[in-house]
């Protein structure tokens, strides 16, 4: 019964770790999008022809970034 348990306890941890990497590779995508979407008018890229590609660029690799940040750490790994 306490094999059983501490497996269970096992998977658990594992599912929580994941799912704590995944919120934190979207906070700062949220954070970003958030800051952009104010309707300010000095805000920087917003009148610039390629304002959203760099954004979009920026929110690519800022999620690449993190991911790989976690998979080296192994957070987001399924072999332990």
């Amino acid at each position: 019964m306490q094999i059983h348990f501490s497996a269970q306890g096992h998977r658990t941890n594992d599912t929580m770790r994941t799912l704590t990497a995944v919120t934190a590779v979207f906070l700062p995508l949220n954070l970003f999008t958030g800051f952009f979407g104010m309707n300010f008018d000095h805000l920087p890229l917003i009148h610039s022809t390629a304002g959203m590609w760099v954004a979009l660029a920026l929110l690519i690799a800022l999620a690449a970034g993190i991911l790989v940040l976690f998979w080296r750490r192994r957070y987001l790994s399924r072999k332990q």
